[in-house]
């Protein structure tokens, strides 16, 4: 294969599994504004490592082993921020994943299954938080609660979003 075959080959790899990179990315991370900025860096960083794209089997597995280990440095980087997923949990969820990006699409029809079952006021409340972006403290404003409590609904909306995809995944998984 000639040098430009090679390129035009691994562009085609990496362009290929954006959405199921990205997926697997905002698994790890809860943010969507800081999964594309990792996603970003991962691209960059893949585009830098091309010239080991002849030896990669499992070009998927390849470039989601480099997203986690961005997802650790963009961590360390946030270390402030008290929202952030425990090294084990972050762990846990990039093994369960085995960096099968094409997985990835099922967890997200099953998260938004999930999320279509969630009470209007926790729906309200991920919303606020997530989607828009917002501070705890400021979505605690707009919703007159404190802050406090603001984050105690989302740590035990999210547990209930992690198990309610993970029960989904495992009985999609028990029909095939």
């Amino acid at each position: 294969m000639s040098a430009d075959q090679s390129h035009v080959a691994f562009l085609g790899a990496l362009m290929g599994c954006q959405r199921s990179l990205y997926a697997y990315i905002l698994k790890l991370l809860p943010r969507t504004d800081e999964a594309k900025d990792v996603l970003q860096k991962t691209n960059l960083l893949l585009l830098q490592k091309e010239e080991e794209f002849a030896g990669v089997r499992d070009f998927g597995a390849w470039a989601a082993r480099h997203a986690y280990y961005q997802v650790l440095a963009h961590r360390k980087a946030c270390q402030r921020d008290k929202l952030l997923f425990d090294d084990a949990l972050l762990a846990q969820l990039a093994q369960e994943s085995g960096g099968d990006v094409s997985e990835d699409d099922a967890a997200l029809r099953a998260l938004s299954e999930c999320l279509d079952r969630l009470s209007a006021s926790d729906r309200r409340l991920v919303e606020e938080r997530y989607r828009e972006d917002k501070k705890v403290r400021v979505v605690a404003d707009i919703l007159h609660r404190t802050a406090a409590s603001v984050a105690t609904s989302l740590y035990r909306i999210r547990q209930a979003l992690a198990e309610c995809v993970r029960r989904r995944l495992q009985a999609e998984g028990g029909m095939s």
